[in-house]
């Protein structure tokens, strides 16, 4: 995850082709922001206020798109949205639209810690530069191999305790916590009766009712870690998923364990030759989905 800074990009997408890189959500907004202040713009000044507060909506409804074709029609409807302002629409068509997958949810459909900037690994670069090197440049490499193993260590653990007790915040524990008490309440509910096995090539996947939404059922293979529900399409922590999970150790004859949907995957993929060799010095291999619409890299 990075700024807009397509000279690292492009060194990243060189050094690790298999890996997908990400804008900081922050850095895109604050771009935005930015730039519709300027005369340039056409929207700038105290008059067109509630105007630039409707195109950050706007961007905000493009970020949250879960499908390239939403992202699609979602472009199209800025632009009908905001055509008496052209120069917004050539700013959003030139510098936006076309990298629409490295900023907008539906290029984030992967666990990725609900992570959507990069400012606790800048927050952590500033202590590092600051408070542990004490602002000093050119230190010597032993003195920051010194800092890592052992002050930026200590400090870590000292927050972790912290969070332990109660002190500081742990929000992937938080919500860790509220899955788990979902989860909890749907197996009382007898949830698990209402779930019907979907196979698709010999790998289970599962049909799950929404429990907000009688009409709503929900895709879920828990070999891909897909689920086609709100959280799960952004990459976010899945309560069906670990449903299946909990169903999964308590019942092994209905719902395989993931070593065996795994190992049934492999097999089908060397069978019917469903992935290629994207770097042969590194041994990349890409395989194609079956259920997400997705790709996936495997380093070996």
């Amino acid at each position: 995850m990075v700024d807009k800074d397509f000279a690292e990009i492009n060194a990243l997408q060189k050094v690790f082709p298999e890996s997908a890189i990400l804008l900081c959500w922050y850095h895109v907004s604050q771009a935005v922001n930015r730039w519709l202040s300027k005369s340039e713009s056409g929207v700038h000044g105290l008059s067109n206020t509630q105007k630039r507060n409707e195109i950050i909506s706007f961007f905000c409804k493009l970020k949250a798109c879960t499908s390239e074709d939403d992202f699609k029609a979602t472009s199209a409807e800025f632009c009908q949205t905001f055509k008496q302002y052209p120069l917004v629409c050539q700013y959003f068509q030139k510098h936006w639209e076309g990298i629409g997958h490295m900023w907008c949810d539906y290029g984030r459909r992967f666990s990725h810690a609900r992570s959507e900037t990069n400012n606790v690994i800048e927050r952590f670069f500033h202590r590092l530069k600051y408070q542990f090197l004490s602002g000093y440049k050119n230190r010597h490499l032993d003195d920051l191999i010194e800092v890592l193993l052992g002050k930026a260590d200590d400090y870590f653990s000292v927050i972790k305790t912290l969070q332990d007790v109660g002190r500081m915040k742990n929000r992937f524990a938080d919500t860790l916590s509220q899955v788990s008490d979902s989860v909890s309440r749907l197996m009382e509910s007898g949830w698990a009766l209402k779930i019907t096995v979907k196979n698709s090539h010999g790998v289970n996947a599962y049909q799950v009712p929404s429990e907000s939404r009688e009409d709503m059922v929900y895709d879920v293979c828990p070999v891909e870690s897909y689920c086609n529900c709100t959280y799960g399409l952004r990459g976010l922590l899945c309560k069906h998923l670990v449903l299946l999970a909990k169903l999964a150790e308590a019942d092994n004859d209905i719902y395989p364990n993931m070593e065996t949907d795994i190992s049934t995957l492999a097999r089908i993929a060397v069978k019917e030759r469903h992935y290629f060799v994207h770097c042969e010095d590194l041994k990349v291999i890409k395989m194609p989905s079956l259920f997400g619409n997705l790709c996936f890299f495997c380093i070996g």
